[in-house]
């Protein structure tokens, strides 16, 4: 098959879609390669990254009878609706088999910083809808429905704040009104637009504060979901396109809060953040360490990674999270050269038998305790590392059965 790069005529037979975007569908911020492969049996899907390889595997399913279901990656990292609007005529030629466009677009528009977001359309009507968010991405629908495809869009994700600057402290109420535009934007795809079926809510998923839900710690940076946000999102599309068969999403530990004064508030905004890691990842959210080894029993684990600088810490509820119902294991790599362990960790996780090395000269081998059958709200204290001779800070792993 062919990667994101390609634009060429791809894919008969089944149902082929042709994921149009910007950089979120492209899969920027997804560093994680160990899922960018399809199932074999439906003919291998190899990508750079994004939720595309994923959502093949969901939509043929573990035992696919008949024609494949191929998802390929059409989508262009920097395009507004406009762009898009101007490009889906060339799209719609080049994936002539696609049966469904999956469009995501909206986050650049969001975005442009003179004369200031692109306005959003809500509620116009003639000639002052021209321009708008509404008069592109009806362009791009009428162009899609005309060749006879299905168009589904979805609800646009939050901005975490400007690329390359701090995050938002709170995201849903910005200084700069981004999010409160991309709420017009998603009014308008469910209300407003005509044409097409409504997408996943990766808006509400990612940031609803009505429901207490900020996963800015899945992003990779303010903008761009990680590679365990693009396997939700893959999730989240098979149950757009099967409402009648929908998936369970991912697991993801949930809720976390860290806390640099005992007893005091979650710092907001949270920088740290939970992923999928390989070799060659970075450890930390702050230093440039990477991941040289990763030991088996941490497969499929999901990485809360801590900032580096944070490594003498000493209150006991330093970071605390949620596991969910089902047991978990959490285990804790703290440097094995340390001369002592905080009490928190000494009593309550054993030694699992197992190292994590990184290419940090400071503590270049991290030693894995291991918590077993853990379920609910879990608090961990800090590494207060010059106290116990640890050369850097610790990450926590955990790992569902």
């Amino acid at each position: 098959m062919l990667d994101s790069d390609t634009h060429g005529i791809v894919g008969v037979g089944g149902t082929n879609l042709a994921s149009s975007g910007d950089s979120i569908s492209n899969g920027v911020g997804d560093s994680y390669s160990l899922d960018d492969n399809s199932d074999p049996t439906y003919g291998l899907r190899i990508s750079q990254q994004g939720y595309e390889a994923n959502l093949i595997d969901l939509l043929n399913g573990p035992a696919p009878v008949g024609d494949i279901h191929n998802v390929f990656n059409v989508a262009n990292p920097g395009d507004r609706s406009n762009h898009l609007a101007d490009r889906i005529a060339s799209i719609l030629e080049q994936q002539a088999d696609a049966d469904i466009i999956p469009v995501l677009i909206g986050t650049n528009d969001a975005g442009i910083k003179n004369p200031g977001p692109r306005p959003s359309g809500l509620g116009c009507t003639g000639a002052a809808c021209d321009g708008t968010y509404f008069d592109y991405l009806q362009q791009i629908v009428d162009a899609i429905t005309t060749t006879g495809k299905q168009v589904y869009v979805a609800l646009v994700p939050p901005r975490f704040g400007p690329s390359g600057q701090p995050p938002f402290v709170d995201p849903e109420n910005d200084p700069d009104g981004r999010n409160a535009e991309i709420r017009d934007y998603n009014q308008v795809i469910q209300t407003q637009l005509t044409g097409h079926a409504v997408g996943p809510d990766f808006y509400s998923y990612f940031l609803d504060p009505t429901a207490g839900v900020n996963r800015f710690f899945l992003f990779s940076e303010n903008l761009h979901p990680g590679g365990l946000a693009n396997q939700v999102m893959a999730v989240m599309w098979n149950n757009a396109l099967n409402p009648t068969n929908p998936q369970p999403l991912p697991y993801i530990v949930d809720a976390l809060c860290l806390r640099l004064v005992a007893g005091g508030p979650c710092a907001a905004p949270l920088t740290y953040k939970e992923d999928l890691k390989e070799v060659g990842d970075d450890l930390f959210v702050d230093e440039a360490f990477t991941l040289t080894s990763i030991p088996s029993v941490l497969d499929n684990g999901r990485w809360l990674s801590t900032a580096n600088s944070d490594r003498n810490q000493a209150n006991a509820d330093y970071l605390s999270f949620e596991v969910g119902g089902s047991p978990v294991t959490v285990y804790v790599a703290y440097d094995a050269a340390a001369t002592s362990l905080p009490s928190w960790l000494s009593g309550a996780y054993v030694d699992a038998g197992a190292t994590v090395a990184t290419d940090n000269t400071a503590a270049p081998v991290l030693r894995l305790y291991r918590a077993s059958n853990v379920t609910g709200t879990v608090t961990v204290g800090g590494a207060d590392a010059t106290t116990h001779g640890a050369g850097s800070n610790f990450v926590v792993i955990v790992v569902k059965p």
